[in-house]
């Protein structure tokens, strides 16, 4: 549901959210609460998922902090250099002008919750 105006809640499912190409062109999400929503640092709230195989590529933002919670499947963070391993309860903080790709090194789809924090 979104607010009529400024200072409403806002309440949605994710299962009544339609899916949508990341801006990344691969995998999809499913948008929870966007910028002009939030009113706030938030940039986006969204539920990602990659399919088997899919990966995210090496990319930084420039004036963005995100946060990744993983619900389901198993992939690998490339973060500067260095590969973490994600499953069902990673949290990921990934700092501005910080270069990261995400790939599914499963045989599932990797499910994850996201959101970034406009840091200017």
């Amino acid at each position: 549901m979104k607010p009529d105006k400024q200072n409403d809640p806002i309440i949605s499912h994710v299962d009544e959210i339609s899916e949508i190409l990341t801006a990344h062109n691969s995998g999809t999400k499913k948008v929870l609460l966007n910028n002009e929503q939030s009113g706030n640092a938030i940039t986006q709230i969204a539920q990602g998922k990659l399919g088997p195989g899919e990966r995210v590529e090496l990319h930084a933002h420039k004036t963005m902090t995100e946060y990744f919670y993983f619900t389901e499947g198993f992939g690998q963070y490339l973060i500067d250099g260095k590969t973490f391993e994600l499953s069902k309860g990673s949290f990921v903080s990934i700092p501005e002008k910080t270069e990261h790709a995400l790939i599914n090194t499963g045989e599932l789809p990797l499910v994850f919750f996201y959101f970034g924090i406009a840091n200017d």
